[in-house]
């Protein structure tokens, strides 16, 4: 289809559509005419964003502030500038309310069997045999699974049906991240993965929800591990950038699948099927939505030399104390380490050993 036919097509769409020649409007459908101007400069949506580090090759996935609201678009590079696809509008209260109750309902089982299962390991470890240990192993690494799946299930719920309130304190960014790195470093090497981590020099502080913070990383983490092949690397890095910090998980794995790079944002749209390492498809939506409560965006591509690169930013501009919040919340992994939960899904069994783990 030649490009003219194309926007004729696509102005017909009930979505923003629009084309650039990098810095300004060039096109526009009546969709986006609400919003943009021609001749529109790009910069003010653009502010804060890590836009400029995309390799325009293939298609970007983009969460953008437009009509005053985050709408995520695609973005491919055309003959004449790059084309802004929205994401057609969805309601997903129902379905975010239906994952919420699934893991309300799954919890009280699953403490039942993780009570027995602790009973069940102290009379194995009495047994000294290798096969009860490796049995017993595999079993914990699935108790741990299910703990991960139910809080995926809760906190994707609530992001996405907008009910999650962020507790805010002042939080050092580079010191939480850090953390992070230590603590998935030697994992990382157990599983066969090169793991690169690039901090910062100096603190880096923001009114932000840790705990919320922490699961966005995981979450890219845990993707790049099940994504990347043994002997492969993942490189996890932080840019202080203006008024945002950029955090970025890059690896050498497969990279996204054309077919469902264009709906990557939207946890309703087709995955893969009987591919186990797609999961609920929670991970990515969650993160969109964890850098949208802090003023963030998310971005995604394929590296034009294979693997994945995906970022998301966080404000550092400070609130007002009135917003921050008081009172400390309680572990959401009920001190478990997160580590062996947010991975559990690309980690072997041998590392969930109940005589050894912590």
């Amino acid at each position: 289809m030649e490009e003219d036919d194309l926007l004729w097509v696509l102005g017909a769409f009930p979505q923003p559509v629009f084309l650039t020649d990098g810095e300004t409007v060039q096109w526009r459908n009546a969709a986006a005419s609400a919003v943009l101007d021609p001749g529109a400069s790009l910069q003010p949506m653009l502010q804060g964003t890590a836009f400029g580090l995309w390799s325009r090759r293939g298609t970007l996935r983009l969460s953008l502030p437009f009509g005053g609201a985050l709408c995520d678009f695609s973005v491919r590079v055309m003959q004449r500038g790059l084309l802004f696809l929205a994401d057609a509008p969805h309601e997903p209260s129902a379905a975010a309310g239906a994952a919420l109750k699934a893991s309300a309902i799954l919890r009280r089982p699953l403490q039942n069997v993780m009570t027995a299962a602790r009973e069940l390991f102290d009379r194995v470890e009495d047994l000294e045999e290798p096969a009860a240990t490796a049995v017993s192993s595999e079993l914990n690494r699935g108790l741990y699974q299910l703990l991960r799946l139910c809080g995926q299930l809760t906190t994707g719920g609530e992001l996405l049906a907008g009910t999650c309130k962020p507790e805010r304190h002042r939080v050092d960014l580079t010191a939480l991240l850090d953390g992070i790195a230590d603590d998935v470093a030697p994992l990382f090497e157990r599983a066969g993965r090169r793991f690169v981590y690039r901090g910062l020099p100096a603190a880096v502080t923001a009114d932000a929800d840790a705990q919320l913070v922490e699961r966005a990383v995981y979450n890219l983490l845990s993707n790049a591990l099940a994504f990347t092949p043994a002997g492969g690397e993942i490189c996890l890095s932080l840019e202080r950038r203006e008024q945002s910090l950029l955090i970025r998980v890059t690896d050498t794995g497969e990279g996204f699948p054309e077919s469902v790079l264009g709906t990557l944002f939207d946890r309703y749209s087709l995955i893969p099927v009987g591919d186990p390492r797609w999961g609920t498809g929670y991970g990515l939506p969650m993160v969109r939505e964890i850098a949208r409560l802090h003023g963030g965006t998310l971005m995604a591509a394929n590296v034009p030399t294979g693997g994945a690169d995906v970022m998301f930013t966080l404000s550092l501009v400070r609130r007002p104390a009135a917003v921050r919040t008081a009172q400390q919340r309680f572990d959401y992994l009920s001190g478990y380490r997160h580590a062996l939960v947010e991975l559990s899904d690309s980690l072997s069994a041998s590392l969930y050993d109940p005589a050894t783990v912590s």
